[in-house]
């Protein structure tokens, strides 16, 4: 484990953004950090709504995302940890809001049955880059198709980037490639229990982006940014395993 100074503490919002804290790691056990719940009322454009939920007009009350020790991973960044919280509110009741936690409730009912629900995401992303007078336009693949590696499809290398540093803190990747149209890429991860799944997907696709921006690029998963082209995809792959790990289909 690397000398760290700090923990990243995150959840996934509605809009699938990463929202967090950085926090003082002064050693890894439970913990979790307050965060105001209308965040859930917080449009992309910044517009502020009375979404269900969100109690905007109720106040705008806290929430905490409270985070295990067993769930503290290392970062793809020096120097940090990273975690993904559960939210709670201010009476330490389970945020109907949290998306993680009907995750878990979804899982708990299919133990009950002793299966265990697998999941395989598929990503895909849209590259950009900035030009001289500061505004986004495509990532130029000059040789770039549909299944595409190497400098060709990619010429910064920065999906390289991603990849080693993916491997360096354990995720497991199945695949890079670029898509259909340019300049749109594909990450694919191996399957696994399903909240591990999930959370891995969420870290890795901030990583991913996070990377990129390191090589000038902004790697966005935006379903069509792109008007003018076909959009993107998320594949979701499930399956079910049996107590004793075995793939199965139960009717």
């Amino acid at each position: 484990m690397r000398n760290t100074e700090r923990l990243r503490l995150l959840y996934c919002d509605h809009l699938s953004l990463a929202r967090g804290k950085y926090l003082p790691l002064k050693d890894l056990k439970d913990g979790g950090a307050g965060f105001c719940r209308t965040t859930f009322g917080v449009h992309y454009d910044k517009d502020l709504l009375p979404a269900p939920g969100a109690m905007m007009l109720e106040g705008c009350p806290d929430m905490e995302a409270k985070y295990l020790s067993s769930d503290i991973r290392e970062s793809w960044n020096d120097e940090e940890h990273v975690v993904v919280g559960d939210l709670y509110d201010t009476d330490g009741n389970v945020l109907a809001l949290c998306g993680r936690q009907a995750l878990k409730r979804a899982i708990a009912e299919w133990e009950i049955k002793d299966l265990h629900p697998m999941i395989g995401i598929e990503l895909e992303a849209t590259a950009f880059v900035f030009n001289e007078d500061g505004h986004l336009e495509p990532y130029h693949t000059p040789g770039g198709f549909v299944y595409g590696t190497g400098p060709f499809s990619d010429p910064a290398g920065f999906t390289d980037a991603i990849w080693r540093r993916a491997s360096e803190i354990g995720f497991n990747l199945d695949m890079i490639s670029s898509e259909y149209f340019t300049p749109q890429f594909e990450f694919t991860l191996t399957f696994d229990r399903a909240l591990k799944a999930v959370d891995d997907t969420f870290l890795f696709r901030l990583m991913a982006r996070e990377i990129a921006l390191e090589h000038g690029i902004l790697l966005t998963f935006l379903p069509k940014p792109i008007p003018d082209i076909g959009g993107l995809g998320m594949h979701v792959n499930v399956s079910f395993q049996d107590a004793e790990g075995n793939n199965c289909i139960k009717t």
